[in-house]
């Protein structure tokens, strides 16, 4: 479990895991089943009357219950900058790449068969070590994956990478012209685009609609600029 720097104050966000029950149709003393808190004690917290600070371990139980990180249902927990589906547990190439930033309507277009390395294609290029020669990188925009990528931040793609269920991936609706950066979740009988944001909905698509989905391409490297 994340764990929050030292010396941070833990302050829920009640309406984030609010928001969560009713995505998952779930009332309080479900959550209290779920999660093995106590109901009066998590009514306590979620009404914002307890006067005491919940523990690591209280907060760990009710976003596992959830299904989600600690750092998105409360205060003072930071999410990681890099994630576990990101290439960082794998070597480093002794070369390094220079890939095309692109935009996220030309990211729409590569189903197209478009050259990105051609040299008027991209106005700017990104260097990166990931090892993979057809790679594509794109400028993070808009708050729907918050906290984890945030406007601004610069992300490393790989069309070759086979997406699996949890990825993060660049993914294009057949009647639009631009892509979208989302999760991948997978089921045996659905595939979901879930937004980290809590307040942006999850986009559904079962039976006949899972093919008006394209994935461009997984995220495989995320750089923030700090200064």
């Amino acid at each position: 479990m994340a764990r929050p720097p030292k010396n941070s104050a833990i302050h829920l966000n009640c309406n984030i895991i609010l928001n969560y029950l009713a995505k998952k149709k779930w009332n309080k003393p479900e959550l209290a089943r779920q999660s093995g808190v106590s109901h009066k004690y998590l009514c306590t917290l979620l009404n914002g009357k307890s006067k005491s600070i919940p523990s690591e371990e209280i907060v760990g139980k009710i976003a596992g219950a959830l299904g989600v990180e600690p750092w998105e249902i409360a205060e003072g927990f930071e999410p990681p900058l890099r994630h576990p589906n990101f290439e960082e547990d794998k070597p480093i190439p002794k070369i390094s790449g220079k890939f095309p930033l692109i935009s996220w309507v030309q990211a729409g277009l590569l189903s197209l068969g478009v050259d990105l390395y051609t040299p008027v294609y991209a106005k700017e290029w990104v260097e990166a070590k990931i090892g993979n020669p057809n790679a594509f990188a794109l400028r993070v925009k808009g708050q729907s994956m918050y906290p984890m990528f945030l406007e601004g931040d610069t992300i490393v793609v790989s069309p070759n990478r086979t997406p699996v269920s949890g990825n993060y991936v660049i993914a294009k609706l057949f009647d639009e012209k631009e892509a979208r950066l989302k999760q991948l979740l997978l089921y045996d009988d659905k595939i979901v685009l879930r937004s980290l944001n809590p307040i942006y909905p999850e986009i559904l698509f079962a039976g006949d609609e899972r093919k008006k989905l394209q994935i461009v391409g997984v995220v495989v490297d995320l750089m923030r600029r700090i200064i």
